[in-house]
């Protein structure tokens, strides 16, 4: 039930539950998510101190690391996807604004099932994805 809350599986009478299917306009509306990340990271930037620049450089090294090992493999996308998440909430982290931070993470949880397809598929530039 959570998940359908979320947006990320809809309730079938008499059937249970299945994934959302993804259409071009969803992918379209989850690209917001940028837009979120962007007003966070500018008042994150205005607000952030010493120990959110160090979370700042702890993060991206985490993701740095990831991506400098994957390989075409489900779990090694599972870990830079979770790096690239840990990197992207550390952005916002100092915005001041709890209702903004998660926002973005619902945003971002949304849109992992496209960004999963496409690693699925070998089709993903990491860089592109985590300069975004």
């Amino acid at each position: 039930m959570l998940l359908s809350t979320q947006g990320l599986v809809e309730a079938n009478a008499q059937r249970g539950f299945r994934v959302f299917s993804a259409t071009e306009d969803d992918l379209k509306e989850i690209t917001l998510c940028l837009e979120v990340e962007r007003l966070g990271l500018t008042w994150s930037l205005q607000n952030g101190d010493i120990a959110w620049e160090g979370q700042i450089i702890a993060s991206h090294h985490a993701l740095s690391r990831v991506q400098s090992e994957v390989i075409a493999t489900i779990e090694s996308a599972l870990a830079w996807d979770e790096a690239n998440r840990l990197f992207r909430i550390s952005l916002t982290a100092a915005c001041d604004s709890p209702r903004l931070i998660a926002s973005q993470v619902q945003l971002y949880d949304e849109s992992r099932r496209f960004i999963l397809a496409v690693l699925r598929k070998q089709q993903l530039d990491f860089t592109s994805i985590s300069e975004n």
